[in-house]
């Protein structure tokens, strides 16, 4: 795959591991 696209997963993800848990809260 692209680099970029595996960065921006891997940001996004790690965008989501920490809002959601907020989000819950």
């Amino acid at each position: 795959g692209n680099i970029w696209q595996q960065l921006l997963s891997f940001h996004f993800i790690l965008e989501l591991v920490n809002t959601i848990p907020f989000a819950i809260t």
